[in-house]
């Protein structure tokens, strides 16, 4: 059983590492859905200040192109990481699976343990039993 005992270990440390890597992947996730909010607050307010200024409104237009750019990254990337934190969650879920298993294998091994123990004893008090009988008989 230590070696059960030792898996489990090994499966709860992995349970863990895919918890950490599930957290950063949402942590990255949530800062390029941010990212992509801002940006787009960047353009309306670029946009507010285009209408407002003829000036403004031709380097509008330059910088329009560039921020559509940006905006396609920032889509991207965001894509990227949902996909990530996706599948980190998967291997979470296939860890946590994993572990549930052994747990469940060390206490069928537990169990089958206590009944062999229990077995023993009961056979070893009939015996004693039937020892006793025997001597009083005698």
């Amino acid at each position: 059983m230590s070696g059960l005992d030792l898996l489990i270990r090994l499966s709860r440390r992995t349970v863990e590492e895919r918890q950490v890597t599930l957290a950063r992947a949402s942590q990255a996730h949530a800062e390029a859905v941010a990212a992509i909010q801002a940006h787009e607050e960047g353009i309306a307010a670029e946009s507010l200040a285009a209408a407002n200024d003829i000036d403004a409104l031709a380097a509008f237009a330059n910088w329009s192109a560039s921020a559509a750019r940006r905006g396609n990254a920032l889509q991207q990337r965001r894509s990227d990481l949902a996909r990530s934190e996706h599948a980190a969650q998967g291997a979470l879920h296939e860890a946590f699976i994993d572990l549930k298993r052994l747990e469940l294998a060390l206490d069928a091994a537990l169990e089958t343990a206590a009944a062999a123990t229990q077995k023993r004893a009961d056979a070893a008090a009939d015996e004693l039993q039937i020892i006793r009988r025997n001597a009083k008989a005698a």
